[in-house]
């Protein structure tokens, strides 16, 4: 599950000989996800599904639930491309993901309102480490509406990228509970 980006600018990929053009965005979590001494079988819609005939498309669209519904892991790709990253990217994914684990070790974090505060406050930079979750929930993907679809009705998904792979359920009980508390 990725955010396509601008297909003005794309790179080529292999499969099964063939070579295709995707956009730099799915590159990267092409990349990502590659193991080089493994096959790894990936359903992406922008490279399964011929984009330029519209019946095809109308025809997999349906196929969507049950497509997310029969893969075995589901990765949602919050990483950028090698061009879109800045220097600090690598440092601010470390520190949202560190506190992403931090809020969700522990389900009394919602019944305990000084433990939230403890766990929100403690460490060093605590403005950083906020300001890096702000910008990964502000990542394009959670923009998108179909997303609820593809995660709900996974077996199981995995937030991932450039530095990390997290379960969905850390960011989802995280974000609830910030928003329990705030």
């Amino acid at each position: 599950s990725l955010v396509w980006g601008s297909d003005t600018e794309t790179r080529p990929i292999s499969i099964d000989g063939r070579v295709y053009q995707v956009t730099v965005n799915c590159h990267a979590a092409l990349q990502r996800l590659r193991l080089p001494e493994d096959v790894v079988t990936l359903w992406i819609d922008s490279i399964c599904i011929n984009q330029y005939d519209l019946h095809e498309k109308s025809f997999q669209i349906v196929l969507m639930t049950d497509i997310y519904s029969f893969a075995e892991e589901v990765y949602i790709w919050l990483g950028g491309s090698g061009r879109e990253r800045d220097v600090n990217d690598e440092s601010e994914e470390v520190m949202a993901i560190t506190l992403i684990k931090d809020l969700a070790k522990s389900r009394e974090i919602f019944d305990n309102p000084d433990m939230f505060i403890k766990v929100c406050t403690e460490g060093d930079a605590v403005d950083i480490r906020w300001k890096a979750l702000a910008k990964m929930f502000q990542h394009k993907w959670f923009e998108r509406l179909w997303v609820q679809q593809e995660i709900v009705v996974a077996k199981r998904v995995k937030v991932l990228g450039i530095t990390y792979c997290i379960p969905w359920e850390y960011l989802a009980v995280a974000a609830l509970a910030i928003e329990h508390h705030v």
